[in-house]
């Protein structure tokens, strides 16, 4: 029962009784207005899944690089397996392998269908993102089936499956011939099977596998299966621990049989070569140019505040291992939440990028979809008298918010496939490369790569390296001095704080190379009498 402001008793189980919570007119006009907002949110964010798809077409339909760091994940692919693989970076070529061979196995395997290497790695990158979008869909379904109504986990699911999409480091990141979009799928694969496991311990066995294949892909794949058996542990003790020693076995007969295979190389690589300048400046910088996904975070954290006080205050279960088992998915996401935001610190290192914050933000996503299947059903769905409280309702509308402030960022679309004048002088320097008798030296990898010739450096990790002591540019220093390139060509980076090319690189270059050539961004030195 409850009472009119005059103290007059109604009867709220009638339906049509003008006393009912879900007849006043202020909640009927809340429910208008939330309803509306929740189908335009929907349709931009399927507006974007359609830009998304277009982009991703054009992009791996497009035979030049779009960003930097494709061309050396495609000339590492050409050598693993190979002899070459994770070998000594004191002679030329001057490779770093900055992975993992997982990806580039995966892409060796699609170009041998008859696939182009770099539309095979940009294929595999959509196909995993589109993977996880499926699977952000489903932990949400996991998490809250049973507790809110089908329309309410109909729209969380909706918004966790696209909002990855909308988001612009995952957008500019999938469809690009990077090796991040695998391990995050495999992460996501391996967090739902887990996930499952609770209930059926025999997929642990399934889990592990892809936990170390995404390990494998990336190396700093570990918040996704830290936190995914940090849960498992309470709930399947000894089916967890079987599990984790087969996958720490594994991993380490991996790690052994690569460092037997490449004389020690692939740890250094792997790990010595990436352990690059840190600095808090550059930090916070790279923080706060992410400052419109502040809400997204507060999305998240609001999830898991309400799943925790729901989960506090949900009725006894029949037992207490089915009231843990119940609590699995929002254990996981929790934890995995907070180690995926421990590693965003990374984006501190000299050369890393936004690709660092796309995990924890997808996982962000996920909440984020709970978060607004709670407020749905808080709002729509719930007709008992304390259904409808202030904050519900202040989810859903943050739910909404948030979806509203991402449209200030929209996904990132790349410009590169419709600009036909880059397209025609690429295709010229490709022609112009293939035919050189000597080596070409370029900033841009894939101009190489295209026109059948190999990587005589990575540029920017060098770099880096020489800055840090750890390599010695003097023999590179000596090819550029007996000119043993044909030309060279250097181009304007995104990251202009990350120069390509050392100060001594660059003073080797203007004096051995000093005719110059301007061809839209790219700057070509040609030798004396070249």
């Amino acid at each position: 029962m409850a009472r009119e402001a005059d103290g007059t008793a109604i009867r709220q189980d009638e339906p049509g009784s003008p006393g009912r919570a879900d007849s006043s007119p202020w909640l009927q006009r809340l429910r208008l207005a939330g309803g509306g907002a929740m189908v335009v949110a929907v349709a931009l964010l399927i507006g974007y899944a359609a830009q998304f798809l277009r982009n991703a077409h054009d992009v791996i339909a497009y035979p030049f690089g779009i960003d930097y760091g494709e061309g050396i994940i495609w000339q590492q692919a050409l050598l693993i397996p190979g002899p070459r693989m994770y070998g000594a970076i004191t002679d030329a070529p001057f490779i770093v392998f900055h992975y993992p061979p997982v990806y580039h196995l995966a892409v060796r395997a699609l170009a041998s269908l008859g696939l182009d290497p770099l539309a095979a790695g940009r294929g595999l990158s959509v196909a995993c993102t589109l993977a996880v979008a499926g699977l952000s869909a489903w932990l949400v379904k996991r998490c809250l089936d049973e507790r809110v109504g089908r329309r309410a986990l109909a729209a969380g699911c909706i918004i966790a499956g696209l909002l990855p999409l909308s988001l612009e480091p995952v957008s500019y990141w999938s469809v690009l011939m990077r090796v991040d979009m695998l391990a995050l799928f495999l992460s996501f694969l391996g967090v739902a099977l887990v996930v499952v496991s609770a209930r059926r311990p025999g997929w642990l066995a399934v889990a592990l596998p892809v936990f170390v294949l995404a390990v494998y892909t990336k190396q700093t794949s570990i918040a996704a299966p830290a936190a995914a058996l940090a849960v498992s542990l309470v709930v399947n003790r000894r089916a967890t621990i079987i599990a984790a020693s087969g996958g720490a076995a594994l991993g380490a007969v991996a790690f052994g049989w690569l460092e037997w295979l490449t004389g020690g190389g692939f740890g250094r690589h792997i790990i010595s070569y990436n352990i690059n300048l840190f600095t808090i400046h550059r930090l916070v910088g790279m923080v706060l140019r992410q400052w419109p996904y502040v809400v997204l975070l507060t999305a998240a954290i609001s999830a898991l505040v309400l799943l925790w006080r729901d989960g506090a205050r949900a009725p006894a279960a029949r037992s207490v291992s089915a009231a843990i088992r119940a609590q699995v998915p929002g254990a996981i996401l929790t934890l995995w939440f907070l180690f995926a935001a421990a590693m965003v610190v990374m984006v501190g290192k000299e050369g890393s990028w936004v690709n660092y914050f796309i995990e924890s933000m997808c996982v962000g996503a996920v909440l984020t979809g709970i978060l607004a299947a709670l407020g749905w059903h808080a709002l729509f769905d719930d007709r008992g008298e304390q259904g409808i409280t202030g904050r519900h309702r202040a989810l859903l509308y943050l739910s909404l918010g948030l979806i509203v402030q991402l449209m200030v960022r929209p996904p990132f679309h790349f410009r590169e496939p419709a600009d036909l004048e880059l397209t025609n002088i690429r295709h010229r320097l490709v022609g112009e490369i293939a035919a050189a008798t000597q080596p070409v030296l370029s900033g841009d990898m894939v101009l190489l790569l295209r026109a059948g010739h190999e990587v005589p450096i990575e540029p920017l990790i060098f770099e880096v390296l020489a800055a840090m002591g750890t390599w010695n540019q003097t023999p590179f220093l000596q090819l550029l001095a007996d000119r043993s390139f044909a030309f060279v060509v250097t181009t304007t980076y995104d990251m202009p704080e990350a120069p390509l090319f050392t100060p001594e690189m660059q003073a080797a270059i203007a004096q051995f190379y000093p005719r110059l050539e301007q061809r839209g961004p790219y700057t070509i030195h040609f030798p004396p009498n070249g």
